[in-house]
């Protein structure tokens, strides 16, 4: 009865999910303690162990393409110094100082450089669910920690490729270069002849079948799995394999909208990934590595923050900006537990570094998610202290990271660019305003990008699209859709995101405009008074 087991393993992770709901714990800890609970420990309820395998690699393949469509490389360049020091530098120093601590506690070094690099890496999805509840996306300590998560998540991404080329290779024989290189030479033919399919024949693929949801889903699955497939096949891992085809898909403009699709099918096959993690934890294992879990948690809790509040001193951030963006690396990511599983199958390693990783990142995700939500009466608490620790600033910002982000230009975020994208590119053209358009149509989006405007393929009404977008950018918000619970769902999720965003919303009726108004926006034009003097006078460029 294997999906009696599924449905008697998920009842299971909604109830402990339920709990650590209420005490504001991130659901992926419930994922683990469900495994615990149904697993042979407790219930002995998993008697389907290879066909649960089958679901947690489906899992992780979408995870790490749903992470790849989000890699575009072209935010390298937005992603700024301080974001490339503190990310590298960040990455250095706790790899180094993992690798010292996990040899001293008596590990062999193959497996310390194993749990030094699962301690390196931070969750982006946990820190940005928690910077969202905050309402501190805007923050500058919250940008440049996205930025060095980016760092870190290219670095995994590295590191992953790499893995496997090392695993089963005999030093002594001198054929880890040549299988390297072999590897290194198929798998990059295969990576550029995706590239060229990707860039030159997909666009028109997804465009042709983009009017249809249902297609667009199917065609994305068929893309992922078949990518991953060929890259396998060439030599790289499955986990690389989806990587790579998702970071060969992020720069399409339908990379948002795919990857909201997607979550609900990963969040699925991923509980039963952290399931299994959870199901294959010794209680004689957990007490075994205790004191070390405690110890390494007791590094990543405080010597992490402690990295990156130093790296952020020497560039001159404030006291505060720096303790809050360090805050943020005080816990190991799903990267860390992914990283230990494809290492526990390819070079053997012992049960026990999955139990300690695993325990590790149960407690590290819990401790850290109350230090970032209430980090500043931490910091209240703890600035005395930190007043006395003497930092050398290698660069005087003066009060420059105190202001708001700073941007030279106006943002304003449109959600339907049909009929009057020409009078707008034409109004703001040579003006300090940029310009971002959502649209579901395919067709105004092949004419945006003719006018070189930055468009975006997706839906307005999918919230988990609508939490993707970057509000922390965003000035003014207008949306130029005629319809009432779509402008309802925009208003809430602006104000939800930043309080400060102007919200320009079309009504049909005086009475929807009065209620939209009621509801948060701060203007509601009737369409039929829509012209670029209107826009212009309502969009108040600051």
């Amino acid at each position: 009865m294997f999906y009696g087991e599924v449905a008697l393993l998920l009842f299971v992770t909604v109830l402990l999910g339920s709990l650590l709901h209420r005490v504001r714990q991130p659901v992926v800890i419930s994922y683990i303690l469900a495994g615990i609970v149904v697993g042979p420990q407790v219930l002995e309820w998993l008697q389907s162990p290879h066909e649960l395998e089958l679901f947690s690699q489906a899992g992780i393949m979408f995870l790490l393409f749903i992470v790849g469509l989000h890699l575009n490389p072209t935010v390298l360049k937005e992603v700024g110094v301080t974001a490339l020091v503190t990310g590298v530098g960040q990455i250095v120093f706790t790899s180094a100082a993992g690798v010292f601590i996990s040899l001293a506690l008596g590990y062999p070094l193959l497996q310390s450089i194993f749990i030094a690099i699962a301690l390196t890496f931070s969750s982006t999805i946990i820190i940005m669910k928690l910077l969202s509840d905050r309402s501190d996306m805007h923050k500058l300590y919250a940008k440049i920690s996205i930025g060095f998560l980016l760092i870190q998540d290219l670095a995994a991404t590295l590191i992953l490729i790499m893995v496997p080329l090392f695993a089963n290779q005999n030093p002594q024989s001198g054929s880890v270069g040549l299988e390297i290189a072999r590897v290194l030479a198929v798998s990059g033919a295969a990576v550029v002849g995706l590239t060229l399919f990707a860039k030159y024949l997909l666009p028109r693929a997804f465009k042709n079948v983009s009017s249809s949801t249902e297609l667009l889903f199917l065609t994305s699955i068929t893309w992922g799995i078949g990518a991953a497939a060929l890259l396998t096949s060439a030599g790289l891992s499955l986990e690389v394999g989806a990587l790579l085809a998702g970071i060969l898909l992020s720069t399409s403009p339908y990379a948002s909208e795919i990857a909201s699709r997607l979550k609900p099918l990963r969040d699925f096959f991923l509980v039963i990934f952290f399931v299994l993690l959870g199901s294959q934890l010794q209680f004689a294992e957990v007490m075994q590595v205790l004191s070390p879990a405690l110890l390494l948690s007791g590094f990543v809790l405080i010597g992490n923050p402690l990295i990156v509040y130093m790296l952020m001193q020497l560039l001159g951030y404030s006291k505060k900006v720096s303790f809050q963006a360090g805050l943020t690396v005080a816990q190991i990511s799903e990267f860390s537990l992914i990283l230990i599983a494809v290492a526990t199958q390819l070079y053997s390693l012992p049960s026990t570094v999955v139990a300690l990783v695993t325990l590790v990142g149960i407690i590290t995700i819990a401790a850290s998610t109350y230090l970032i939500l209430y980090s500043d009466q931490l910091f209240a608490w703890l600035e005395p202290i930190l007043q006395k620790i003497p930092v050398p600033m290698l660069i005087d910002r003066g009060k420059s990271n105190t202001k708001k982000s700073g941007k030279n230009k106006h943002t304003v975020l449109w959600f339907g660019i049909d009929p009057i994208q020409d009078q707008i590119h034409t109004l703001f053209k040579g003006k300090k305003v940029e310009t971002i358009f959502v649209d579901y149509n395919p067709d105004h989006i092949a004419h945006a990008d003719s006018l070189g405007l930055n468009s975006h393929f997706g839906d307005a009404t999918d919230v988990e699209f609508l939490s993707q977008l970057n509000w922390h950018e965003i000035n003014t918000v207008v949306s130029l859709i005629p319809d009432e619970n779509i402008n309802q769902l925009i208003i809430k999720t602006a104000r939800q995101q930043d309080a400060d965003i102007q919200v320009v919303v079309i009504s049909r009726s005086d009475a929807t405009a009065q209620m939209l108004k009621e509801l948060g926006a701060d203007q509601v034009v009737l369409p039929f008074h829509l012209s670029s003097k209107q826009i212009e006078r309502v969009v108040k460029i600051k």
